[in-house]
């Protein structure tokens, strides 16, 4: 009678033992999943060696570029607004106000402010990505102009 009943809730305790274990793995394969197709592959910070460009992508829809000016050891960094399309795998980035409004840009004399307004201007449009291990290449879709980053 005695390893009967120790029997039963051996069984009992490995039903439940089982469903609480296979109840987990759904939940991380649904996690992993979801995290597949809702993350953003351009999110981190990207470094082009070629031009001395550094590309953070946020997943507020913020991108800050960083990039060496031509006089001396000063960096600009400017911060704009990007739409993505995984579908079509375009990365598109645009300048608002707040772009030049920074305290930053004004700042800075007004022959170097019109250079990074010109840089801001000329990064302000739409690339194709294409992304292979841990290199993103941006591929300007009207000139056809590369620019490639690998990942930080």
């Amino acid at each position: 009678m005695m390893t009967e009943r120790d029997e039963k809730r051996r069984s009992i305790l490995w039903r439940g033992a089982m469903a609480v274990s296979t109840a987990l793995i759904i939940i991380i394969f649904v996690f992993f999943i979801l995290k597949l197709f809702t993350s953003n592959p351009l999110e981190g910070k990207w470094i082009s060696e070629e031009n001395d460009m550094t590309l953070y992508v946020g997943e507020n829809d913020r991108a800050v570029f960083s990039w060496q000016q031509d006089s001396g050891d000063k960096y600009a960094e400017v911060s704009m607004k990007y739409e993505l399309d995984k579908s079509a795998k375009t990365f598109t980035l645009h300048m608002d106000e707040q772009t030049f409004e920074s305290e930053e840009l004004i700042l800075t004399d007004d022959e170097t402010a019109a250079v990074i307004r010109d840089t801001v201007e000329t990064m302000e449009t739409s690339y194709n990505y294409s992304i292979e291990s841990n290199r993103l290449t941006l591929t300007d879709r009207e000139f056809g102009e590369q620019l490639i980053f690998n990942k930080d």
